[in-house]
């Protein structure tokens, strides 16, 4: 029970970041040794500082909770890992998935959460948002954990309409 709240995030109940990036570290290095594809998103709510702001922290609560089990549901694969990062920032980490597949789930975790129609109500616009950025690996090119972060992150960071960006 202990170790389970020790990786689990208090809101969404996925992974805390944390976990995470003990996780990401650990199938990285597999991926590495076994020359698998690896792929890691990152994904971010758009304008939830905003909706924080109009609904308020206990709405935002519930908007993240609604994000998380709607990552939760999509990524179920035995090794698949979606986890809470920060704030509005979440990760999924999918072992022996190569970039293609990344890109077709991601569309689909966007697509989703479009189809969830969450009320937005402030700047944003009318209904919740996600935007995703990808990262792969698929050779035993030496990579730190942190590098594949950033790349998804800076792919993210492109900001991209509410999409799906790559890298």
């Amino acid at each position: 029970l202990l170790q389970g709240m020790v990786r689990c995030d208090t809101v969404t109940g996925l992974a805390n970041g944390t976990y995470f990036s003990r996780q990401l570290a650990k199938e990285l290095r597999r991926a590495m040794r076994t020359r698998r594809p690896l792929s890691l998103l990152v994904c971010d709510i758009e304008a939830f500082s905003a909706f924080n702001r109009t609904h308020g922290h206990e709405q935002g609560d519930q908007l993240l909770q609604q994000i998380g089990g709607l990552l939760g549901a999509q990524f179920q694969r035995a090794g698949d890992l979606a986890a809470r990062l920060d704030g509005d920032r979440f990760a999924v980490v999918m072992p022996e998935t190569p970039r293609e597949d990344a890109d077709r789930l991601a569309a689909r975790l966007v697509t989703g959460v479009r189809e969830a129609s969450i009320p937005h109500g402030a700047a944003a616009g009318e209904h919740v948002e996600l935007s995703v950025g990808i990262a792969s690996v698929t050779s035993n090119k030496l990579l730190h954990p942190h590098q594949l972060l950033a790349e998804a992150a800076e792919a993210l960071g492109a900001r991209c309409p509410p999409l799906v960006c790559t890298n």
